[in-house]
């Protein structure tokens, strides 16, 4: 009601103007014909004059009336059509304002009180090429705060926990690696699950492949040695044929070897969607080189599998993982209009919902609603992308964190030292996970991965 009578007050305005250009206008227009009709009346009592001298020839009947000159208007007009279009322009920057909806700070999103869930913490904007030492510290410090406010509750906090957002490009993913990261360097066996069947994000960015590798097979079964498998490797990079190929060509593997491999390759693929359908969970969890992260990948899951999942499948699938694990991750699709995430969402101990900055107010709100009208237990909300404002209360623990990131003193404004293959490993994995990796005291490589045999 308020915006529409504030819309009616500026238009009502603006159509008052108007008239009164017009106005003026019509002033205009009546000067011109003044000035020629003053004109035309000087040159006949030039004229009349003339004829007075000339010996009474001519009488004069009339002196006439003195014209009439009109105050110039153009100064008064130009000043009120610059203070039109001035009002105007703040009415519309106004109305903006008001109709614009997105999400621009945490500010935002507590006053809009989401079913009043609270804030978790927020993340800071990081670029990947450019953070700081500080930024990366500011970062890793927000997401280790997140994860102790998750785990101060009764017994330790969730023990499995879903993460999602109000639509793709959040950067739930990253948090999500980066929560992990935390967990496991706080001593928890942890455990991801890539939920998100249609994004699979997070099987992506650690470079899992979607079945065993040949090589591996071979070599497992004995159908060729490991120094057999290392010269077929080097000859097919050259050659870029592939590598069975290669080791028949060397004669170290028989035809019908080679199909047994494959035959194993095929039926050893393992992922989210075998561990739901009952495969040991031992067989389809990969193990990365950081100390206690694990991750249950995609392995053979399409995007329509996410049609079969049943929140009987995924609770069963979680019991199951909570006795090896002391923390579980699920990275599901956005909320709204995924069918996996709805699920684990209903099923994990705890949810945790990533907005980020810019989304639409509209979406955060019926991602909440739609949380809530599931019945999952909602353990607050984390603002990601947040600009440095909203981050100055946590800046100077984050320098003093910084100052102990590397495991030894680090000046302000100085890389802290790691080797840089490494460093390189854990960029890929995108700014957030690096700057926590960062804050581990003996980082070791996290994107090469290993099948659990």
């Amino acid at each position: 009601m308020r915006l529409g009578q504030l819309y009616q007050q500026i238009r009502t305005q603006a159509l008052a103007l108007g008239v009164k250009y017009q106005k003026i206008q019509d002033l205009r227009r009546r000067e011109k014909a003044l000035r020629a009709q003053m004109t035309s009346i000087k040159n006949r009592v030039e004229q009349i004059n003339i004829e007075s001298g000339a010996g009474g020839r001519i009488d004069v009947i009339s002196r006439g009336d003195a014209p009439q000159v009109t105050r110039d208007l153009r100064k008064p007009a130009a000043a009120a059509g610059g203070l039109a279009g001035m009002a105007m322009g703040f009415g519309i920057v106004f109305l903006w304002g008001l109709f614009n909806q997105r999400l621009r700070n945490v500010g935002d999103a507590e006053a809009s009180n989401f079913q009043a869930q609270r804030i978790l913490g927020a993340i800071p904007q990081l670029s990947a090429r450019r953070a700081g030492p500080l930024d990366l510290a500011l970062a890793a410090h927000s997401v280790h705060s997140i994860r102790a406010l998750l785990q101060v509750g009764a017994g330790g906090g969730p023990h499995s926990l879903a993460v999602t957002s109000p639509a793709p490009g959040s950067g739930k993913t990253s948090i999500v690696l980066a929560l992990g990261m935390s967990y496991a360097a706080s001593g928890a066996r942890t455990l991801l699950i890539d939920c998100d069947v249609v994004g699979g994000q997070l099987t992506e960015r650690l470079g899992i492949p979607r079945r065993r590798r040949l090589g591996e097979i071979l070599v497992r079964e004995n159908l060729v040695s490991a120094r057999q498998l290392q010269e077929a490797l080097a000859a097919a990079q050259q050659s870029q044929r592939r590598v069975g190929s290669e080791l028949q060509s060397m004669g170290y593997l028989e035809p019908k070897a080679l199909s047994r491999a494959l035959n194993l390759q095929q039926r050893s693929a393992c992922g989210l969607m075998d561990a739901i359908e009952g495969k040991p969970l031992d067989r389809c969890v990969v193990k990365t080189k950081i100390h206690n992260l694990f991750v249950l990948p995609l392995g053979r899951t399409k995007a329509h599998h996410g049609m079969r999942m049943s929140p009987n499948t995924i609770r069963r699938m979680i019991a199951e993982a909570a006795n090896r694990y002391d923390m579980i991750i699920l990275d599901t699709g956005p909320i709204i209009g995924s069918v996996e995430a709805s699920l684990a969402a209903s099923q994990a101990d705890a949810t945790v919902l990533v907005i980020s900055r810019g989304e639409q107010h509209d979406a955060a709100r019926r991602a909440t609603d739609q949380l809530n009208a599931i019945g999952a237990r909602l353990s607050g909300i984390v603002f990601n992308r947040a600009p440095s404002k909203d981050l100055q209360g946590v800046t100077s623990n984050a320098s003093t964190y910084l100052l102990r990131s590397a495991g030894n003193a680090v000046e302000p404004g100085e890389e802290i030292s790691m080797d840089e293959k490494l460093r390189e490993r854990y960029r890929r994995l995108g700014p957030l996970p690096f700057a926590v990796a960062l804050s581990n005291e003996s980082p070791v490589p996290a994107t090469q991965a290993t099948l659990v045999s």
